[in-house]
């Protein structure tokens, strides 16, 4: 297996990243969800505390939001949109970025994560 690209889009004001995305790009090439070893990318991007998942107690971790992973860097052109549905506070059942949302709110970053799990770098795009 070899590295790949991990675009994560996050809510500044709660550290959160949204719960669908939905992208237009060769599908061979892209998927989106998460994985564990991108816990560690704070640790050596602290301005990046959104992209990991939310630590529940010591060895216990909640999976909230997506990234768009990307395993071929000549997967172009790249389209994506992602959902903030509006939710009132007592209507959330677990954290989750919720609308109304500006863009000076989000964070736009790319990363690039080795083939066992190592953060190799960190691009802030926007915010």
């Amino acid at each position: 297996m070899r590295g790949y690209f991990a675009l994560f889009l996050i809510d500044k004001r709660t550290d959160l990243k949204p719960s669908v995305f939905a992208v237009n790009a060769p599908q061979e090439s892209v998927g989106m969800g998460s994985a564990g070893v991108e816990n560690r990318i704070p640790d050596r991007y602290p301005w990046l505390r959104g992209a990991g998942d939310i630590r529940v107690s010591e060895h216990e971790w909640l999976s909230v939001g997506s990234r768009l992973g990307i395993v071929d860097a000549a997967a172009s052109p790249l389209t994506f949109v992602v959902r903030f549905p509006h939710l009132e506070r007592h209507e959330r059942v677990h954290p989750i970025a919720t609308a109304p949302v500006t863009l000076p709110d989000l964070l736009l970053a790319l990363v690039y994560m080795g083939p066992d799990g190592q953060v190799y770098w960190a691009q802030r795009l926007q915010g």
